[in-house]
C-alpha cells in the first residue's frame, strides 16, 4: 500500500536533573558539594532515504518519544545523555508544523537531514553554584523539557514523466509495457488508487523516471477523489503526458475530457500548464476512425503534440518514448549566465542594521551606501531590517565549528590516519604527530572544541550553541518573508597591514558579518564595492535564502558593471 501523508508527534527528551549532594570523606569533615549536572535529553531527527518510497511506517505508529538523559550523581558526577533518535522518510518528503502549515524542510536528496525536535538541557547541579560568598548551596536545577510538536509529512514524487489523465484511460497498462513497473490494471475505475514509479530504458545508458499517478475527477482541485493527494504528485514531475481515451468507449468526449483535466491543473496551480506537455491517444487499436479522431484533437490544440497509441498492443510507444527522451534532453539547464541581465528592478533587499554597528569600518559604511544609492536608483527597494541573533553569531559559530573540528581530526594521529613523525614510542609520536602536523588555527580549534564536547560542558556550550544556531535560522526566515536578500558589508575592516600579529579573537571578530550564512545554511557571495584611501579593496555581501542561487548572481552582476562605470 502507497502512502503519502502521515502527521505524527515527536517528543524531544528531558534534561535529566542536576543533584544536590557534599563530600562525605573521613578526613573531610566540610566537604563542598559534588552534585553532578544531569545528561541531555535525546533529540529527534527525520532524514531523507533512497531505500523508502512511502510513509507507511507512520500509518500505524504516531508518536515517537525520546529518552530523558540521567540525572546528576554525587562525586561530581554528571549523568549520561540520551542517544538521539533518526526517523527515515522517503526522498520528496516535505515536513510542515501540522498546525501552522509552516515548512521545515524539504528532503529532496538521500541524507538530507533535519533536527525536528531539540532535548532538554540537564540540570546543573549544586558543585556548579559554590561560590566565594555561598560555599555549600543546597540548590540543584531540574533538567529543561525536550520540544515537542506535531509534524504534518507530505511525499511529492520526484519523477520526469507524469503520466496523467481520467481514471480508466490506460494510464497504467502503458507504464506497465514502457517500464518494469507492475501496477495494477483492471477495467473498471480507480483500479490504480496509488502512483507507480517506472525506470524507462531509451538507450545505452538513457533513461527517465516515468509515474503513472491515479485518474483525477472533475474537483480534484477543490479536494474531490484524490484530489490533492494527485495534483501534489505532479508538482514536480518535469514532462506532463496526458492520456485520454480516444475510442471514447465510455461515452465521454475526448476533447471534453482534455478541457476538464486542463481546468483541474490550472485551479490547482498555474504552473502546471506552464510545463511541457504531450497528449497521449490511447486505445486506438479500438478506436472505429482513428485519422479522423485523431485530426480533431489536433485541431482543437494545434500547439501540442499528439500521439496515437494502443497500451494493449504496444503500437507507437516506442515513439512516444523516443519524443518524451528528446524533450526531457533539450530542456533547458540552470544556466545562470542568462540570468545575468535581467533587470533588478522591482526587488526588496533587506539592510540589517545589527550589520552596520560602530565595529565597522567607517569607510566600509560609505562604500554600502553608496551601492544602497545605485540599487535603489535602478528600482530596488532598500529597507532596514532585523537579525536580532546577529550578536551571538561569532562565539556560536566556533563553539560549533570547532566541536566538528575536534570530532573530523580526532582520527588523524599518525597511528593510521594523516601525517606521522617518527619517535621512540607510541606516546612521543602521537605528541610530536599533532604538534608538528597541524598549524596553530587547526590546534586551537581541536582544543576548543574537545573542552566544548567534553563532560560536563556539552550541554552549556556545544548544544546551546544549536539552540542558538536555530534562532538565527528563524530570524533569517523572519527577513525572507519580507526580502528578496539582504545586504551587508563583508568585513568589519579592509585588508591588514603586512607583517602585523593579531589575536586569534581579533581574527574571528572580523568573521562577524560572515558565519550568520553559514550557521543558516544560506547561499552568499562577495563582490568588491570600491577601495578605501590607502587603496585597499572593500567588499560587500549579498545573501539570500535557500536556493537563490539565480538572483544572489543577477544582483552581483549588475552591481559589478555599475561600479566598474563609476569608477570609469
Amino acid at each position: 500500500m502507497f502512502y503519502d501523508y502521515a502527521k505524527i508527534n515527536v517528543k524531544a527528551g528531558d534534561g535529566g536533573n542536576g543533584v544536590v549532594a557534599f563530600r562525605r570523606e573521613k578526613y573531610v569533615p566540610r566537604g563542598g558539594p559534588s552534585g553532578g549536572d544531569g545528561g541531555r535529553g535525546g533529540s529527534i531527527y527525520l532524514e531523507a532515504s533512497e531505500s523508502l518510497r512511502t510513509l507507511i511506517d507512520f500509518r500505524h505508529k504516531m508518536h515517537y518519544k525520546a529518552k530523558r538523559g540521567e540525572h546528576g550523581q554525587g562525586s561530581n558526577q554528571h549523568g549520561r545523555g540520551a542517544k538521539d533518535i533518526t526517523l527515515y522518510v522517503p526522498i520528496g518528503t516535505v515536513v510542515k508544523d501540522s498546525e501552522t502549515g509552516k515548512v521545515y524542510a524539504d528532503l529532496r536528496h538521500h541524507g538530507d537531514k533535519i533536527l525536528v525536535a531539540q532535548g532538554g538541557r540537564g540540570g546543573r547541579g549544586n558543585a556548579r553554584f559554590s561560590s566565594s560568598v555561598n560555599r555549600a548551596p543546597a540548590v540543584a536545577e531540574n533538567g529543561e523539557a525536550g520540544e515537542e510538536r506535531w509534524l504534518q509529512l507530505e511525499l511529492k514524487l520526484l519523477a520526469d514523466v507524469g503520466l496523467i489523465g481520467f481514471p480508466n484511460v490506460g494510464k497504467s497498462t502503458i507504464i506497465s509495457h514502457v517500464s518494469k513497473a507492475k501496477p495494477k490494471i483492471g477495467n473498471y475505475h480507480f483500479t490504480t488508487i496509488e502512483p507507480n514509479l517506472g525506470m524507462v530504458e531509451v538507450g545505452p545508458g538513457e533513461s527517465f523516471v516515468i509515474c503513472d499517478v491515479p485518474g483525477l475527477i472533475e474537483g480534484a482541485a477543490d479536494g474531490a477523489g484524490l484530489g490533492h493527494r494527485f495534483l501534489r504528485h505532479i508538482e514536480r514531475n518535469r514532462i506532463l503526458a496526458h492520456v485520454f481515451d480516444l475510442s471514447g468507449s465510455e461515452g465521454r468526449d475526448p476533447l471534453e475530457d482534455i478541457a476538464k483535466v486542463d481546468k483541474e491543473l490550472e485551479r490547482y496551480s498555474e504552473k502546471l500548464l506552464d510545463k511541457p506537455r504531450v497528449l497521449v491517444a490511447n486505445k486506438t487499436d479500438i478506436t472505429e476512425d482513428v485519422e479522423d479522431a485523431l485530426q480533431k484533437i489536433k485541431d482543437a490544440y494545434p500547439t501540442m503534440e499528439v500521439f496515437a497509441v494502443s497500451g494493449a498492443t504496444g503500437e507507437g510507444l516506442k515513439e512516444l518514448i523516443n519524443r518524451l527522451s528528446q524533450i526531457l534532453n533539450a530542456l533547458p539547464k540552470e544556466d545562470y549566465s542568462a540570468l545575468l541581465d535581467q533587470t533588478v528592478s522591482g526587488l526588496k533587499i533587506g539592510l540589517p542594521k545589527e550589520y552596520m554597528g560602530d565595529e565597522i569600518q567607517g569607510e566600509i559604511k560609505d562604500s554600502l551606501q553608496k551601492v544602497v544609492s545605485l540599487l535603489t536608483q535602478a528600482g530596488v527597494s532598500v529597507e532596514e531590517c532585523h537579525l536580532e541573533n546577529t550578536k551571538y553569531a561569532v562565539p556560536t559559530y566556533y563553539f560549533i565549528a570547532t566541536a566538528e573540528a575536534s570530532s573530523n581530526l580526532a582520527r588523524y594521529d599518525g597511528v593510521r590516519y594523516g601525517f606521522r613523525e617518527n619517535a621512540d614510542n607510541m606516546i612521543e609520536m602521537f605528541q610530536k604527530t599533532r604538534r608538528e602536523g597541524f598549524g596553530d588555527e587547526v590546534k586551537r580549534r581541536i582544543m576548543l572544541g574537545t573542552y566544548a564536547l567534553s563532560a560536563g560542558y556539552y550541554d552549556a556550550f556545544y548544544l546551546k550553541a544549536l539552540k542558538v544556531r536555530r534562532l538565527i535560522q528563524e530570524d533569517f526566515e523572519k527577513a525572507f518573508k519580507a526580502f528578496d536578500l539582504l545586504l551587508t558589508p563583508t568585513t568589519v575592516s579592509t585588508a591588514f597591514e603586512s607583517g602585523k600579529e593579531f589575536s586569534a579573537a581579533e581574527l574571528y571578530k572580523q568573521d562577524i558579518c560572515t558565519v550568520t550564512s553559514n550557521l543558516a545554511g544560506l547561499p552568499a557571495l562577495s563582490i568588491p564595492c570600491g577601495k578605501d584611501k590607502a587603496g585597499k579593496p572593500i567588499g560587500l555581501q549579498l545573501i539570500g535564502p535557500a536556493f537563490s542561487e539565480a538572483k544572489l548572481l543577477q544582483v552581483a552582476e549588475f552591481l559589478n558593471q555599475v561600479l566598474k562605470g563609476e569608477e570609469n
